[in-house]
């Protein structure tokens, strides 16, 4: 991998374990309404 590439993997990978621990803290319902957000 390139040094290019590298940041913005970990930086994509960051966003989605927030994103993962935001649905977990929230439950179901709050997950949903994550997904309807981000698609």
């Amino acid at each position: 991998m390139s040094d290019i590439k590298k940041p913005f993997y970990k930086e994509v990978a960051d966003k989605l374990i927030d994103q993962l621990e935001k649905v977990l803290l929230l439950g179901k319902e709050g997950g949903q309404l994550l997904a309807g957000l981000t698609m």
